[in-house]
């Protein structure tokens, strides 16, 4: 494609005839597609690199979570195993509680009743 050129008052012009306007046109129509398509593409990229941003802090905030959630299943077993003990503690007081009452009143039922035959001897 070889244009017409004219120099006028110091200004270089090209002139085109009317096929070479139609194919240069059409070139700049497909330039201009390519780069319409090129924004929209690199305006997606950067959707989808946010998109990938916002699914990374929500991977660590869940994983955050699961490690707290861990730690609370781990205290409250210690918990349980505490009051398990506790309770198992407060079992064997309550026995030995009773046994001690049964012993008291089997010892003072006996010591009444030798007060009260001793009474009736003397």
């Amino acid at each position: 494609m070889k244009p017409t050129v004219y120099t006028i008052e110091n200004d270089t012009l090209f002139c085109f005839t009317v096929s070479q306007a139609k194919v240069i046109a059409i070139e700049l129509e497909g330039k201009k597609y390519q780069d319409s398509i090129t924004v929209e593409q690199s305006t997606q990229l950067a959707l989808k690199d946010s998109l990938i941003q916002q699914q990374d802090s929500t991977i660590k905030l869940l994983q955050h979570q699961a490690i707290n959630y861990q730690s609370i299943i781990a205290n409250n077993q210690e918990v349980n195993n505490e009051v398990n003990l506790q309770l198992d503690f407060l079992k064997t007081e309550v026995k030995r509680h009773k046994r001690d009452k049964i012993f008291l009143g089997t010892g003072l039922g006996v010591s009444i009743g030798i007060i009260g035959i001793l009474a009736i001897l003397n």
